[in-house]
């Protein structure tokens, strides 16, 4: 009985630092993505007929891909226009991450890993080796 009661006290000491770790890093995600939540909402408000018009939500995770949710008219527009606003969503998250998580200029440059959905279905995905180009399922 004192072993397992020893063990226990050893494994919290030991896990201790990595939940602290762990709750750092999804508050820092929680922050990440209210900033962008706050700066597309303000950017809807302002500016109608804006290409934020097509977006519903953006979803930073926490291995540092993004979720991005569109309306049904993002599918009735070329898929350049895609590609641009789906870039532009790209570039305001990646403002976020380097204020709040800090980037290397190299990774601010490469984009972030990402994923569109219409109304629950996969739309599109950026390409493995460039994430500023994309894949879009017809």
């Amino acid at each position: 009985m004192e072993i397992s009661i020893q063990a226990a006290v050893e494994n919290e000491s030991i896990t201790a630092p990595h939940n602290e770790r762990l709750k750092k890093s999804a508050t820092t995600t929680e922050k990440i993505n209210h900033a962008i939540s706050q700066q597309l909402y303000n950017k809807k408000t302002y500016l109608s007929g804006h290409w934020t018009s097509f977006i519903r939500k953006i979803n930073y995770l926490k291995n540092n891909q993004l979720e991005i949710y569109v309306t049904d008219s993002f599918k009735k527009i070329s898929e350049k226009k895609q590609t641009k606003i789906i870039n532009l969503v790209q570039h305001l998250s990646l403002d976020h991450v380097e204020e709040l998580k800090g980037l290397s200029t190299v990774d601010y440059q490469a984009g972030l890993p990402t994923l569109i959905f219409c109304n629950g279905k996969l739309l599109g995905r950026s390409e493995f080796l460039n994430y500023k180009e994309f894949v879009w399922n017809k």
